[in-house]
């Protein structure tokens, strides 16, 4: 639904228009809710000069790192809250920073990745969103397999894929790599040296807890309470454009008198509906303007009720649209609509 590419029951001579809401209801949010300049704030463990300059260090340090993080391509901070409310939860996966120098300001010694949760399997059991174990399965380009592994032993079929099958694992002590069936360091299984799983794991709050626990009704996004009215929009819309394409394009009937002949084809090609075109009628006929048939009143009064049921979603006041004629009703509209978002918020910020 956020790539807008969802199949919709609309048969010929119905054509179907696409109009991009779920991306606006996803991307929307996530402006919201990141700022071109995140801050990052400690608290010191004890109010005296000496925690409070250690604060003071640390946040300086982390503000450094925000600035950094920023201009990583993908931007993690938007990949992370995009996914929670795509997917319904994300993952931040800390990595080592090959070009980090510690005698330059440019760089920091850790590159934030956000891999997409579809490709991450992990254990349910898990301690401040750390889990026992992770599982990493996804499709990699061979070519930079072999420039980061330079001791792959690749497959006879490496130089005609463009894609092979990427397996990772990790758990607390040890960790494994292979590509396309091969472990690409060829040590088999290796010592994790950093001690713990390097993967952090955010529900974005929109799921509920099962009885049983199962973690899939926790994955819940942004869009899967409001695919069937997206779909609604969607072929509303594609029949309404459709109705009006044709509508533009008026039809023309030739009534011919009776005992008059006419030759179908001759009049439809001999016809010019172009501006400014004289036409020359043969005699007997008449031509009159077809019949068209717009929507009812009913039928637009219904899509704009699908449309004002999605904007509920996404209220104009929170792209900074006046929704009101006085501050007080501004006020009394904005509430709930940030009360819509809390629990994302409240997750991205922890989890950041």
């Amino acid at each position: 639904y956020y790539d807008d590419t969802f199949s919709i029951d609309i048969k010929k001579p119905m054509q179907i228009s696409r109009t991009g809401t779920a991306a606006w209801l996803i991307d929307g949010r996530s402006s919201q809710i990141i700022t071109k300049n995140p801050q990052a704030f400690i608290k010191p463990k004890r109010q005296n000069d000496k925690h409070r300059a250690s604060a003071d260090k640390v946040n300086l340090l982390f503000n450094h790192w925000l600035r950094e993080i920023l201009k990583q391509s993908p931007q993690p901070i938007r990949e992370f809250v995009k996914n929670l409310l795509v997917r319904g939860e994300a993952w931040v996966n800390p990595v080592w920073n090959e070009y980090w120098d510690s005698e330059r300001d440019n760089y920091i010694p850790i590159t934030f990745l956000t891999p997409d949760p579809l490709n991450i399997y992990s254990s349910p059991v898990e301690n401040k969103g750390i889990p026992e174990s992770v599982v990493i399965w996804q499709k990699v380009s061979p070519r930079m397999v072999k420039k980061l592994y330079p001791k792959w032993v690749e497959p006879k079929a490496y130089k005609t894929k463009e894609l092979v099958d990427w397996l990772g694992y990790y758990d607390k002590g040890n960790r494994y790599f292979e590509a396309d069936g091969v472990d690409v360091e060829g040590e088999g299984l290796q010592v994790n040296i950093c001690g713990f799983v390097p993967f952090v794991h955010s529900y974005s709050g929109f799921g509920k807890e099962s009885p049983d626990g199962d973690p899939a009704t926790l994955t819940v996004g942004r869009l899967d309470k409001v695919m069937g009215i997206l779909a609604q929009e969607c072929r509303m819309n594609s029949d309404f454009v459709t109705i009006f394409n044709k509508f533009a394009q008026p039809k023309v009937d030739i009534e011919p008198d009776i005992g008059v002949e006419v030759d179908v084809e001759k009049a439809k090609n001999s016809y010019d509906m172009s501006a400014g075109v004289v036409n020359i009628i043969q005699a007997g006929t008449h031509v009159k303007e077809g019949l068209r048939i717009l929507p009812s009143q009913e039928a637009f009064q219904f899509f704009a009720n699908i449309r004002a049921r999605i904007a509920m979603e996404a209220p104009p006041i929170m792209a900074g649209l006046p929704t009101g004629t006085s501050g007080r009703q501004e006020d009394i509209e904005q509430q709930p609509a940030y009360c819509a978002g809390w629990p994302l918020k409240i997750n991205a910020v922890l989890d950041i």
